[in-house]
């Protein structure tokens, strides 16, 4: 058995403010330790059923997590190689199912103080047919297009309720309560502990079914700034819907996910 994990920052237990999720402020490293522990958790409940396990560090610079908190027998993935599967990269084939610790709600969620999509400051929406996503369903498609299901998930509770309603059975750790600019967490020792056992309990209920992808895909990125979407308007198929908003339409993910990595 092979497992990928994809970690975030902003639906780690505790974390309330950007502030705690950027390298250059002093908060930042608490909360990298947090984002370790939780991540770590996850990993060591896998290694208990003698998987293989790959951490892909998947906030900001890439490079937040501290391995010498993990488990011996951890592979991690650190930093941008610039691949479209962009927080998933390193997925592929071989992974029997992926995790994903420290989600959050999408841009315009109430669910998180920190709810966004890709980069806070340029993102006011991705749709995908119609639907607005969080990174967190894009990155569940992105893992079907390998074949790979999501079997954990921990982040905020508005997310992790969105995601069972997808998602029949998904085992979920919600993390915290969004509420305007504040949080209620949860204690970080709980949130560890919570997530080895949620962890442990998917891998003994056994792997889930892979959601299907549509057929086809009409995709639309909604900005915060007008001139940044006419910047982007010039990808090669992308049309301006408004003033906004760029809309992208193929039937492969695959291009899917390359028209995400440029215009985001």
């Amino acid at each position: 058995m092979k497992l990928f994990i994809s970690s975030d920052i902003e639906g780690v237990a505790g974390i309330s403010s950007w502030e705690e999720a950027r390298k250059e402020v002093a908060d930042y490293e608490y909360f990298a330790g947090q984002m370790s522990l939780e991540t770590a958790a996850a990993a060591e409940a896998a290694l208990r059923f003698s998987a293989e396990v790959v951490v892909r560090d998947a906030h900001g610079t890439a490079r937040n997590m501290k391995p010498d908190l993990f488990p011996e027998g951890v592979e991690f993935i650190r930093n941008w190689s610039g691949d479209p599967r962009r927080m998933m990269d390193g997925i592929d084939e071989s992974f029997t199912a992926c995790l994903m610790i420290g989600y959050h709600s999408e841009a315009g969620s109430g669910a998180n103080p920190l709810a966004h999509s890709y980069r806070s400051g340029l993102i006011y929406a991705l749709r995908v047919n119609g639907e607005v996503l969080s990174e967190c369903e894009f990155n569940t498609m992105i893992a079907a297009y390998y074949g790979v299901p999501l079997l954990f998930l921990s982040g905020d509770e508005g997310l992790c309720h969105k995601m069972m309603g997808k998602i029949p059975g998904l085992t979920t750790v919600a993390t915290s309560v969004g509420t305007g600019a504040s949080s209620r967490s949860i204690h970080p020792k709980t949130a560890v502990k919570r997530i080895f056992e949620g962890v442990e309990a998917a891998l003994q209920a056994g792997i889930p079914d892979v959601i299907a992808l549509p057929e086809e895909f009409r995709v639309e990125v909604e900005y915060k700034d007008h001139s940044e979407c006419y910047a982007r308007s010039f990808y090669p198929g992308a049309k301006r819907k408004d003033s906004r908003t760029i809309a992208y339409e193929t039937k492969d993910f695959y291009e899917v996910m390359r028209f995400i990595q440029f215009v985001c």
